[in-house]
């Protein structure tokens, strides 16, 4: 198994049924994993019951511009393409007073399908 890959919980509890008769190096043969996976696996379920505690659902990311802000960045690359990101900083901040950084400016332009090719 590729290191760092995780371990589905149908595995897991796979893993977690054979530990009742088997040891975690026949565990290893039967399984193909490693057994120190295996043994982290087995951790897990004693300590909390079982395979893998499961992540909360992501969040809606919130960003740093307004729809307004995004529309104002798009109007002035719009109307100066050679623009730089730190030129356009600037006229954000005197625009909308909008402190946002190079590498925000950058993603924004990214997710609206600009790209800092020339043509």
């Amino acid at each position: 198994m590729p290191q760092g890959k995780k371990v589905s919980n149908e595995v897991a509890w796979i893993v977690i049924r054979l530990s009742v008769a088997n040891s975690p190096t026949e565990i290893a043969a039967y399984t193909d994993l490693h057994v120190s996976t295996i043994n982290a696996i087995l951790a897990e379920f004693r300590r909390t019951g079982g395979p893998r505690q499961t992540l909360p659902a992501p969040q809606d990311r919130r960003y740093h511009m307004t729809e307004a802000d995004l529309l104002n960045m798009f109007g002035i690359i719009n109307d100066a393409p050679d623009t730089y990101l730190d030129e356009l900083q600037d006229e954000l901040r005197e625009l909308c007073g909008l402190e946002v950084s190079a590498s925000t400016l950058c993603r924004a332009l990214h997710r609206g399908g600009y790209t800092l090719k020339k043509r």
